[in-house]
């Protein structure tokens, strides 16, 4: 243990640091090859294997079965563990109404007896904003504490997917070119470089995640791509 360069990185972390030192197990990119995997997240408690947690990410997914704005929870952790819960608690439409999750900072969670293609579906995808506001291609101001909790339909490949850096061209085209021209009421900075979010699916025993690029990208990336690329 080296204090003076903890020091040095304590001073000098901004939010990104955190969030860029998450649990990365069981995820392999389009190489297939693994990525750097860490114990805990310094922000918050240590995150599980099954969370497969993944920084700068973001899932899509549906149904949402909470509001994430007003759905907050303390950390990623906590977000994967409501997740988890609702799997657990919310197995079928008798159910809707129970409550399965008492975030720590706002809101409730309760099972809404969700049905997909007439059978119930539950939460395997989560996402947290572990930042102070996180980017995101809408009308609203998110920040810090957001948990939103979805379904996918292959946890194993989850799609769509939205990680990593944003292109260089999508970052320095002109606002009103961003496949979603965010106003600068919500958002006044530039597009970061990075994803805002942080995010995971809840995988069968032993299942690994996998992404594939650009396939698995959100259909807004492609048509920007194919009109002002390439990316």
């Amino acid at each position: 243990f080296d204090p003076f360069r903890y020091l040095v990185y304590a001073l000098f972390c901004t939010s990104s640091c955190w969030a860029s030192d998450l649990y990365l197990p069981n995820i392999l990119s389009d190489t297939g090859t693994s990525r750097p995997s860490r114990s805990e997240h310094p922000q918050g408690r240590p995150l599980p294997e099954e969370c497969n947690a993944e920084a700068h990410t973001d899932y899509g997914g549906d149904p949402a079965f909470v509001w994430g704005m007003s759905f907050r929870v303390r950390d990623a952790a906590e977000c994967c563990e409501a997740c988890q819960a609702h799997a657990r608690e919310c197995y079928s439409p008798e159910v809707k109404g129970t409550l399965f999750w008492k975030p720590a900072i706002s809101g409730e969670g309760k099972c809404g007896g969700h049905l997909l293609r007439g059978e119930t579906v539950v939460c395997n995808t989560w996402v947290y904003c572990g930042e102070q506001q996180c980017f995101s291609f809408d009308i609203h101001n998110h920040s810090r504490g957001e948990c939103w909790l979805k379904h996918v339909t292959n946890p194993e490949r989850p799609e769509p997917w939205n990680g990593g850096e944003y292109p260089r061209v999508m970052r320095e085209s002109p606002r009103e070119l961003w496949p979603w021209a965010v106003s600068k009421e919500v958002w006044p900075l530039e597009m970061p470089q990075k994803n805002s979010w942080t995010a995971g699916v809840l995988t069968p025993p032993g299942g690994r995640v996998v992404h594939r690029d650009p396939e698995d990208r959100p259909d807004w990336h492609h048509k920007f791509c194919a009109k002002h690329g390439p990316c």
